[in-house]
C-alpha cells in the first residue's frame, strides 16, 4: 500500500482549515502543514486535524514553503492542497479509490479546480492542477507565485495522468479580498521576472494578473513576450492568445483583437474561448452572418481534451447561446433571440443576466408591459429579487423616468450595500441623464470601492474627472 502525505502551506487560515482538513485529512497517511507566520489559531486547528505543523518564516516565496512542506513529508506519494481547497463526498470517494490504486512509479495526476463564477448565477469555471506526485528528491516547485510543479516532474521522467477528482476553490470569491491577493501577486511576479527574466510561465501570469487588475494596456507586453517564447505544446499557449485579444477588446483595438483571435484559431481550431470571441467580434464589426456561423460552431464542435489554463464550460453551452442570442436580437431576429435565451435558462436558470438581456430587449423594442411582469416575477423569487428590482430601475432608466429609477436604485443599495450591480445601475443612469457629473464621479468611484476591477467604472471614470474638472475651470 503506497502512503500518501497530505501537505498545506498556511497562513491566518483558522477559519478555513475545518473544511478543508475536514474534507482530506481522514483518507491520508499523514498531514503536513508549515504556517508562514499566523497569528490566529491556524496552528492550533491544523494539530486539531492530526496535522503535523511546521514553522516557517515567510520570504515571500510560495515555492520555498510548499517544498518545505515537501521536506517534512515521509510518504511515497504527495498530495497537495490549499487552505481555500475542498472535496465533497463524490469527489472524496473518487480520491480514495486512486489512493488505493497507486502503484510504484513516477507518475502525476491530473485533477481540476471548480471556482465559482465572479458573475451572477454564473457557472463555476475549471482548471487543471497536477495534485498529487511523487515523493522525490528531484521533484520540487519553482517560481514565487503561481508556483509550478510539472516541469520538475517532466525533468524527471514522470509521466502525467488524468483522474476524475474535482476539487471545490473558494479564494477569489470577494472582491476586495481578491483586489488584495492581485496586487500582493502582482509584486511577487515582478520579484521574479526581475531575478529571472523571460520565464515564459512568470510573463504569462503577469500578463493575467494586470488583466484581472483592469489593466489590459500593461498586460499586453508580457502576454505577447510570453507568446513569442512559447514552445508547441505549452499548456498556457491557447489562454495567451485568448487574453490578448480579451485585451485587444477592452482597449477598442477591434482590429487587433480579430487578428490574435484568428491566428490563435489556426493552432486552436475549436478553442471554445477563441470562438466566443471571435463570435462576439464579428457580431461587434456589424458581420451578422459570420457571428451567427462561428458561435453555431462553438455549440456544436465536439469538446476537446487538454490541460486547461482556466476554462469556463459554460462558453459552449448557456453563455455560448446568450452570445447567438444577441447576433439574433441584432438581426431583428427576437423570436429566435428570445429562444436561444430561454433554452440557456431551461439548462442554467439561475443564470439572471439571460432574464435581463429578455428584459432589455423587450424595452428596445417598447414592450414595457412585458418587462414589468418580467421585472415582477423575478422579484418574487428570493435568488432573483435583486435583479428583477434592478431591471425594474433599467426598465425606469429607459423609459427617462430618471428620478424615479435613482430612487429605486438607492432602495437597491440600501438592501444590498456590498454589491457593485446596483451601483453600477446608478452610473449608467447618470451617465445617460448627462446633468450630474459630480455624482457621477462619485457613483463610480463606489463601484470600484466594492470592486476595484469593474471594467465599466475602469473605463469611465478618467473621462467623468475630465469633464467635471473641465467644467471648474
Amino acid at each position: 500500500m503506497q502512503r500518501v502525505s497530505l501537505c498545506l502551506i498556511a497562513k491566518n487560515e483558522a477559519h478555513r482549515l475545518p473544511t478543508c482538513l475536514g474534507s482530506a485529512a481522514d483518507l491520508v497517511h499523514e498531514t503536513i502543514v508549515v504556517d508562514t507566520g499566523s497569528t490566529d489559531a491556524t496552528k492550533e486547528v491544523a494539530a486539531k486535524h492530526g496535522a503535523k505543523v511546521f514553522d516557517l518564516p515567510w520570504r515571500d516565496d510560495f515555492a520555498a514553503a510548499r517544498n518545505e512542506s515537501i521536506d517534512r513529508a515521509s510518504g511515497e506519494w504527495i498530495f497537495w492542497l490549499d487552505c481555500d481547497h475542498w472535496l465533497d463526498e463524490e469527489n472524496r470517494e473518487r480520491l480514495r479509490r486512486l489512493f488505493a490504486s497507486l502503484q510504484d512509479e513516477n507518475a502525476a495526476y491530473l485533477m481540476k479546480w471548480r471556482s465559482p463564477s465572479d458573475e451572477s448565477g454564473g457557472q463555476a469555471t475549471l482548471l487543471d492542477a497536477t495534485q498529487l506526485f511523487r515523493n522525490d528528491p528531484r521533484i520540487r516547485w519553482q517560481y514565487r507565485i503561481h508556483e509550478q510543479i510539472r516541469p520538475a516532474i517532466q525533468r524527471a521522467g514522470g509521466i502525467t495522468r488524468w483522474s476524475d477528482v474535482v476539487i471545490n476553490h473558494t479564494g477569489y470569491q470577494d472582491p476586495l479580498d481578491k483586489h488584495r491577493k492581485l496586487e500582493r501577486n502582482l509584486r511577487l511576479l515582478l520579484l521574479e521576472n526581475e531575478e529571472r527574466p523571460n520565464q515564459v510561465t512568470t510573463l504569462f501570469h503577469l500578463g493575467w494578473t494586470y488583466y484581472l487588475l483592469g489593466k489590459p494596456v500593461e498586460a499586453w507586453a508580457p502576454l505577447e513576450m510570453s507568446l513569442k517564447l512559447s514552445q508547441p505544446g505549452e499548456t498556457v499557449v491557447r489562454k495567451i492568445y485568448a487574453l490578448l485579444v480579451r485585451c485587444a477588446r477592452q482597449t477598442e483595438r477591434q482590429q487587433d483583437a480579430f487578428d490574435v483571435c484568428r491566428m490563435g484559431r489556426t493552432h486552436f481550431p475549436n478553442d471554445p474561448e477563441l470562438l466566443f470571441h471571435e463570435g462576439q467580434l464579428r457580431r461587434e464589426g456589424g458581420d451578422l452572418k459570420g457571428a451567427e456561423a462561428v458561435l453555431q460552431f462553438l455549440l456544436q464542435s465536439p469538446a476537446e481534451t487538454y490541460i486547461a489554463a482556466s476554462v469556463d464550460p459554460g462558453l459552449k453551452g448557456y453563455k455560448g447561446r446568450c452570445a447567438l442570442a444577441e447576433v439574433y436580437r441584432d438581426q431583428g431576429r427576437v423570436d429566435d433571440a428570445e429562444r436561444e435565451w430561454r433554452a440557456a435558462l431551461a439548462v442554467h436558470p439561475d443564470f439572471t443576466p439571460a432574464w435581463l438581456c429578455i428584459g432589455d430587449m423587450w424595452l428596445n423594442h417598447g414592450r414595457f408591459q412585458e418587462v414589468d411582469q418580467l421585472a415582477e416575477q423575478l422579484t418574487a423569487s428570493p435568488k432573483t429579487s435583486l435583479d428583477g428590482a434592478l431591471l425594474k430601475a433599467r426598465s425606469l432608466m429607459i423609459r427617462k423616468n430618471f428620478t424615479e429609477s435613482r430612487r429605486l436604485i438607492e432602495e437597491i443599495t440600501a438592501r444590498a450595500p456590498k454589491n457593485p450591480w446596483p451601483r453600477e445601475l446608478l452610473a449608467h443612469a447618470l451617465l445617460m441623464e448627462g446633468r450630474d457629473t459630480p455624482a457621477l464621479v462619485q457613483a463610480l468611484k463606489d463601484v470600484l470601492t466594492l470592486d476595484p476591477t469593474n471594467h465599466f467604472a475602469l473605463a469611465n471614470l478618467p473621462v467623468a474627472q475630465q469633464k467635471l474638472a473641465g467644467a471648474a475651470t
